[in-house]
């Protein structure tokens, strides 16, 4: 797991992660926190700069993926980027999101938190977490997980977050520790994990990061 990060860095991370992915890689898992209370913005998204007023204070990035307003702050968050040839993955649109998502709910029923995929398909307002879409993980009738996605010759860059804080005390220490477990016991060590990174000098301007597990 990565350290918490400014939102630039975390975004240019995963984008650095997608950008240098090569057809047959082993696929990236990493699983981040943000160390400002911020906000990502789904790359096609038209913000409304006149709501802005109400979220001083906080940090705000466009992501790659697309989707709308996602927050940022007691939540896990985590990226995942696979190519078309790993067939342990699926590669498709919706079969992809249900694999993270199955792994998720394992992870969030070890914790004792019970959650079901929604089979709603719902108008995306602008803010992800107050309305499902199909596929989301709802528990309490409440979203907790939702992920957006990034696509282009042959690979995927999957970006999602679970929204723990309301819903268990322990929070994002006991979720990493759970989804750890699972994709260790139900995907072995396929994923590389990202763990930690170095900022490369003469990239900072651009935001570029190189990241070494």
């Amino acid at each position: 797991m990565t350290p918490p990060l400014d939102a630039v860095t975390n975004m240019a991370i995963d984008t650095h992660l997608f950008r240098s992915h090569q057809i047959g890689d082993p696929p990236i898992l990493r699983l981040y926190r943000w160390e400002f209370p911020s906000i990502s913005i789904g790359i096609s998204y038209k913000l409304d700069e006149s709501s802005l007023w109400e979220y001083r204070g906080w940090s705000f990035v466009r992501r790659s993926t697309g989707g709308g307003m996602v927050f940022h702050g007691t939540d896990l968050t985590y990226s995942a980027i696979f190519d078309a040839e790993q067939s342990w993955i699926p590669y498709r649109v919706k079969p992809s999101y249900l694999f993270f998502h199955t792994l998720i709910a394992k992870a969030l029923n070890r914790m004792g938190l019970m959650v079901e995929v929604s089979p709603e398909r719902k108008r995306d307002k602008g803010f992800c977490f107050t309305e499902p879409v199909e596929g989301d993980l709802l528990c309490k009738g409440k979203k907790i997980a939702g992920a957006s996605q990034k696509r282009g010759g042959r690979k995927v860059l999957h970006q999602g977050s679970i929204q723990i804080g309301a819903f268990h005390r322990e929070g994002v220490a006991s979720l990493t520790r759970h989804f750890l477990e699972v994709v260790q016991e139900e995907v072995g060590i396929s994923f590389i994990p990202v763990e930690g990174f170095q900022m490369r000098p003469e990239l900072t301007a651009t935001s570029e990061v190189a990241v070494s597990s």
